[in-house]
């Protein structure tokens, strides 16, 4: 999924897919005050994952701005090549893409 900034400020950043704003994906900034102090803490106990076609293109693009990389593409025994970012808040991002086909059970 091809994603554009739809909106974006200082705080706060509205991802949608390019063909459509089929889903929005909201990006705050912990420390601004629209988000519940009890809210803002680090994030932890989730990864918020993204399945890319070439998940080496997206490492580049972290490296090109600087992101926090945890873990650079690593061949995972379940088909797919993974990358582990941590966003400012700490929140871990996965960003993979399968390197073997999906097949279906059954």
């Amino acid at each position: 999924m091809d994603l554009k900034r739809h909106f974006d400020s200082d705080w706060f950043i509205i991802l949608t897919p390019a063909d459509g704003p089929l889903i929005e994906l909201a990006i705050l900034n912990v420390q601004n005050p629209i988000v519940p102090e009890n809210m803002s803490q680090r994030a932890t106990g989730g990864i918020l994952t993204f399945v890319v076609e070439n998940v080496h293109l997206a490492h580049d693009a972290a490296k090109a701005v600087d992101a926090k990389i945890v873990s650079g593409p690593t061949a995972m025994p379940y088909g797919q090549e993974r990358l582990l970012i941590e966003d400012p808040n700490g929140q871990l991002i996965d960003i993979s893409s399968p390197t073997a086909p999906l097949t279906s059970a059954g």
